[in-house]
């Protein structure tokens, strides 16, 4: 019984208190998720009589929440551009598409053509606390450039939660940080102490009031996004895989565990109590009691094969006096018997039947 509830408990460690890995982990297993987004603005003009072509770069982060290549981004670097482009954290670049976008909550769902990409896991925002600790992997590079620069993709960041009671100006949720939000880490995501997601880094105050501010950003909810995306129908099919399949998965994995332990549990309780003499016992009278030929016969197989509660037992079964109680035992215990190698317990088992035999015999001559 001990071993068992010890078993709960480590089931219980396991599944309901997760215990966080370590960072380094984290980052290890979601880096590959994330990705630098380039949006280009093309301009044209004529001066001088000559035609000039102008590029005018926007670059932030963004990261994959889906195998076949969707990918979610801040809108405010790719909405107004006239080519998306995406670069993997090995340096493979894609073309990417517009899906769809929101001007008021500044997020953009874009996609790739590219298959079996690794994807980031959706937490729950709602069991986030003030103080909790977070992580963010983006790319910090200026507001603005002409060309794309350097790049410190793939920068680390690591703080707490300042605050989950913020609201932007359109009354969706927001995170306040405490991790410093560079411009270009625009559309990374916010990843809480197990590794899923729970946010997309959208947004810092620099100032209030004429007054300077320092490491105040800001992280959309991700059900904000979710609910975002439901309202815009996006290819429902893949988007509704994209934020449950994962989610079901593992509570189908809990349901399932739970179920086995459950079940484990009930046949060592089973277990236990048949070493118990009276609950044998009552089990096997109530089989007389109701003619249950069949259940009878498998008990006293248990009994005899187990040889824990055997001499009770018959002591007890010759009280009723009943021929085909007697007569059961008797060819459970011959069959027995034959299976034995042991003289000592085939004499053992002689004993047994010849009291039996006696009784029936004087039953008969009665």
């Amino acid at each position: 019984m001990i071993k068992v509830f010890l078993i709960i408990l480590l089931f219980e460690n396991l599944v309901f208190g997760k215990q966080p890995p370590p960072v380094s982990s984290i980052v290890q297993k979601i880096s590959p998720s994330v990705v630098v987004v380039k949006g280009e603005r093309i301009t044209k003009m004529t001066k001088d009589n000559m035609f000039i072509v102008g590029h005018t770069y926007r670059i932030g982060s963004g990261f994959i929440i889906d195998e076949n290549g969707y990918i979610i981004t801040a809108n405010h670097i790719v909405s107004d551009s006239d080519t998306i482009y995406v670069e993997l954290k090995s340096g493979k670049g894609y073309n990417a598409k517009m899906i769809k976008k929101d001007l008021t909550c500044d997020v953009a769902l874009i996609k790739i053509d590219e298959r079996k990409l690794p994807s980031v896991n959706f937490g729950n925002p709602r069991n986030v606390r003030a103080g909790d600790p977070i992580i963010i992997i983006g790319n910090p590079m200026p507001k603005q450039v002409t060309s794309p620069p350097f790049s410190f993709s793939h920068s680390v960041a690591c703080g707490v939660i300042a605050s989950t009671e913020r609201v932007s100006s359109n009354n969706k949720k927001l995170f306040q940080l405490t991790v410093p939000v560079n411009f270009g880490n625009s559309g990374c995501p916010l990843i809480n102490q197990f590794g899923e997601v729970i946010g997309v880094v959208n947004f810092k105050m620099t100032g209030f009031a004429g007054h300077h501010l320092e490491g105040v950003g800001f992280a959309l909810f991700i059900d904000e996004i979710k609910s975002i995306l439901n309202i815009l129908n996006v290819e429902k099919k893949e988007v509704q895989e994209v934020f449950y399949k994962r989610e079901k998965w593992i509570i189908y994995l809990n349901l399932s565990l739970l179920f086995l332990l459950s079940f484990l549990l009930v046949i060592k309780i089973k277990e236990n109590r048949w070493k118990n003499y009276d609950f044998v016992k009552k089990e096997v009278y109530k089989t007389v009691y109701k003619g249950n030929y069949g259940k009878f016969s498998s008990l006293i197989k248990r009994v005899i094969k187990d040889g824990l509660h055997l001499e009770k037992l018959i002591g007890d079964l010759v009280l009723f006096k009943e021929p085909w109680v007697l007569l059961e035992l008797n060819n459970q215990l011959q069959s027995f018997a034959s299976s034995l190698d042991s003289k000592e317990q085939k004499m053992s088992i002689l004993k047994y039947q010849a009291r039996i035999k006696r009784i029936l015999r004087e039953e008969i001559a009665r």
